[in-house]
């Protein structure tokens, strides 16, 4: 299914072609506008703020010197930093966690069959040179993975053998995929917890270290 809300870097927009966009999908669409919106006016805000004083830096420049005016510019780029860094740490939480409900929605009314198989597909990308893979599936769903192996397996040649085989202890709507690296486990609350570990990683990173 497509989704009704598009999420890119500059801003959320709702998708054209949908005829009709549920509250709570309207409400997420909202609240992620709104926080797109802040930022973008707080960025401009500071890059103002930081553009005037450097003015009055050069200004005051000719009375003070050179070097005294190094020293100006470089106190508000630092603070202009620390400014952004404290505004992205208030807001990361409530972007991220946007990101993640929204996720959650859209993955979760996606046929789970077809989700999980895509993302096979995309884990057996990155198999290269490998002697033998096993797709361990639950009974039920053996049938269709296997049709489905079989019908891309001409796609995987760096894979020597690939295997799909019923196992028990798989639950319906999830995989395993065992390599010689180790075991992987393919379904829908993987694919969310990566997504949460990427933001989280994103996070993470936005901190600078302006003390010295």
């Amino acid at each position: 299914m497509s989704a009704a809300i598009k999420i890119t870097p500059q801003k959320l927009t709702i998708d054209a072609s949908t005829k009709i966009v549920k509250r709570s999908e309207y409400q997420y669409f909202l609240e992620g506008e709104a926080i797109v919106a802040e930022a973008k006016e707080k960025a401009k805000q500071i890059v103002k703020d930081a553009e005037r004083e450097k003015q009055k830096a050069c200004e005051e420049g000719y009375r003070k010197g050179f070097e005294a005016v190094q020293s100006e510019q470089a106190e508000i780029v630092l603070t202009t930093l620390k400014q952004a860094q404290k505004f992205l740490e208030s807001r990361a939480d409530n972007i991220a966690n946007l990101v993640i409900e929204v996720s959650r929605k859209l993955l979760g009314e996606m046929e789970q069959e077809a989700l999980v198989l895509k993302l096979v597909e995309q884990a057996l990308n990155t198999q290269y040179n490998v002697q033998k893979v096993i797709l361990r599936v639950a009974p039920q769903q053996y049938s269709v993975f296997s049709e489905r192996v079989k019908a891309i397996r001409s796609q995987y040649s760096g894979i020597n053998q690939l295997d799909v085989k019923e196992d028990d202890r798989v639950n319906v709507g999830s995989c395993l995929m065992e390599t010689p690296m180790g075991i992987l486990t393919i379904d829908l609350e993987s694919q969310l917890n990566a997504i949460e570990r990427s933001l989280s990683g994103v996070s993470e990173n936005t901190h600078l270290d302006t003390s010295s």
